[in-house]
């Protein structure tokens, strides 16, 4: 903490106060500090983005390197909730001193670390020198940790289990499904958790073998009503059994061959009650 204090390469006050904070968590040597970023958001009172964007210059001043993250698999079982590890960059010399007094005096002998949350503004830790890597944030982030390479800021968040199996579920009739969106409206269709989950439920319905070829079937029928929806995948998981046994049959029911077939219907029925009255009135004959 006090390398961190007083060293003059970071000069940005707000990547200072990043550091400070960053410090804070690691040991004697400099090394195994794993803040979530929630705890380095809450503590600094910044955006994530910007304490990634602050660590992201302090790494390349070369004041902080990435450490090793096997200590925070060894505190942390769950993969998406793993913080980065950092070493402080510390000169050697200092290293080798970090075990006796501090440089400076900055409260009780061997009892402070930094500034913390507590009411006091002091965080008691075992002596220095302990040859033992620090507890991890008592608040752990709920959000995916920050990224391990600066190139892929910016990206999309990664996928979670729940999306990756509806995914593997749905990936051969979402490419029928696309493909065909595609040659008919050219531009792909809209790809979303929303989506996801009804191509999952079609797929389902229907199975993996027959959906495919009923996903593609369905983009090129002409319904008024699915025109209107531009072919969308809800009117798709709607009407899946009507879509398969037209599919099957290699006919396509239109509004109007379904109002004429309710028609002839109404008047079978009409011509029906009309001849068992006459009937009846004739004496059954």
């Amino acid at each position: 903490m006090s390398w961190a204090m007083d060293q003059d390469v970071v000069q940005n006050p707000t990547a200072r106060h990043v550091l400070l904070v960053l410090a804070n968590y690691a040991d004697v040597h400099g090394k195994a500090a794993f803040p979530s970023a929630e705890t380095l958001v809450r503590q600094t009172g910044l955006s994530e983005r910007a304490v990634r964007n602050k660590l992201s210059e302090m790494e390349e001043l070369g004041v902080i390197v990435r450490g090793n993250q096997a200590i925070v698999e060894a505190y942390i079982e769950r993969g998406d909730r793993r913080p980065v590890c950092y070493d402080l960059a510390m000169p050697q010399e200092e290293k080798r001193g970090a075990s006796g007094a501090p440089r400076k005096s900055r409260g009780a002998r061997g009892s402070v670390t930094g500034c913390t949350s507590f009411q006091d503004g002091v965080h008691v830790v075992p002596e220095r020198g302990a040859p033992r890597a620090p507890n991890p944030s008592s608040n752990p982030s709920f959000k995916p940790p920050i990224k391990q390479n600066r190139s892929d800021e910016g990206a999309d968040a990664p996928i979670d289990g729940d999306e990756k199996k509806v995914t593997s579920l749905s990936g051969e009739t979402w490419n029928a499904y696309s493909n065909a969106y595609e040659r008919r409206y050219k531009t792909k269709p809209v790809r979303n958790a929303t989506v996801n989950a009804q191509m999952a439920s079609f797929v389902k319905r229907l199975g993996a073998t027959e959906a495919p070829a009923v996903a593609a079937f369905y983009v090129a029928h002409n319904n008024r009503f699915y025109v209107q929806t531009m072919h969308s995948t809800g009117a798709m998981v709607k009407d899946a059994e009507k879509l398969r046994t037209e599919w099957a049959t290699s006919t396509r029911v239109t509004e109007t061959q379904a109002r004429e077939a309710d028609r002839l219907q109404s008047s079978g029925d009409m011509w029906s009650r009309l001849i068992e009255q006459a009937e009846v009135a004739n004496g059954g004959r």
